[in-house]
């Protein structure tokens, strides 16, 4: 059988990842590999239920199960994961079961440390209905397309128009190539937004067993475990390193994020980034 061009098999990964990614992220030990060893994929979803197609928000009849990472992503090169969402908690371990399940806990955009989506508090409540997530986004739309730069996938949702007034569109490029991951994140404040401005947080959970390093001109150095080399570079101020968990499977792991943090006021915020894979 031949093998698959490398554009080919990135548009492949693209267009399949796209209908499977809730059941995919909601279950990441049996992540399946969705590109031809020589290129890299991309999933992006909405909810992360293991019954959720893609496209609608999060039904009621589902919430105990979904996750409440909006717009965001995990991205491989071949077989080695290397941005991830923090995963979810084995029937074993109920007590990462809320933790995981938070805006924080995902490779997404968190307005005011402030999840998008509530868990059901412990109680008589959470005992008759299951920790049941409550509010969150009521308007989604997402999209792909084929440019010249390679495959788009493009989302937008409204989980923070309610509370702070702000709403989140993000694109994410494929290069053919696999080697380029091109992303963009707009947070348009609405007439109801926060005075004063609202902060946030642009998350980039790393999966345990990529090493990085800052650069000294400010980009961030990531080492694979087979020595392959990529680089995180943003045109938004500096990008800091900080400590995150992994639970990919029965052990919790260490892990470190990539976060860009900001202020959004009276106008719109765009930030730039880039995964880009480092010859030699």
């Amino acid at each position: 059988m031949s093998r698959p061009a490398p554009a080919d098999a990135a548009a492949a990964a693209l267009v399949a990842a796209f209908g499977l990614a809730c059941a995919l992220f909601a279950w990441q030990p049996t992540l399946a590999t969705f590109a031809d060893d020589s290129v890299s994929y991309l999933v992006m979803a909405q909810v992360f239920s293991p019954y959720q197609p893609a496209s609608p928000a999060i039904a009621e009849a589902f919430a105990r199960e979904a996750h409440a990472g909006a717009l965001g992503f995990e991205f491989s090169a071949a077989t080695q994961r290397i941005v991830v969402n923090c995963g979810a908690a084995p029937a074993g371990m109920p007590k990462w079961n809320d933790a995981l399940r938070v805006t924080a806990a995902h490779t997404a955009i968190c307005i005011e440390d402030t999840s998008m989506a509530a868990i059901l508090s412990p109680g008589f409540a959470r005992d008759l209905l299951g920790a049941r997530l409550i509010g969150g986004p009521t308007a989604i739309e997402t999209g792909r397309q084929e440019t010249k730069g390679g495959w788009s996938v493009a989302g937008r949702h409204d989980g923070y128009v309610k509370a702070f007034g702000i709403e989140h569109k993000r694109t994410l490029t494929l290069a053919p190539t696999g080697g380029l991951l091109l992303g963009k994140d707009v947070l348009t404040p609405k007439p109801s937004s926060k005075r004063g401005g609202s902060s946030f947080a642009a998350r980039f959970h790393l999966h345990p067993d990529i090493r990085c390093s800052i650069s000294q001109r400010g980009d961030v150095l990531l080492k694979l475990p087979n020595g392959e080399g990529w680089r995180f570079a943003s045109d938004f101020g500096a990008v800091s390193v900080e400590e995150s968990i992994y639970l990919g499977g029965e052990t919790v792991r260490r892990s470190e994020q990539l976060i860009l943090n900001g202020t959004v006021k009276d106008a719109p915020v765009t930030l730039n980034w880039a995964f880009e894979q480092v010859s030699g």
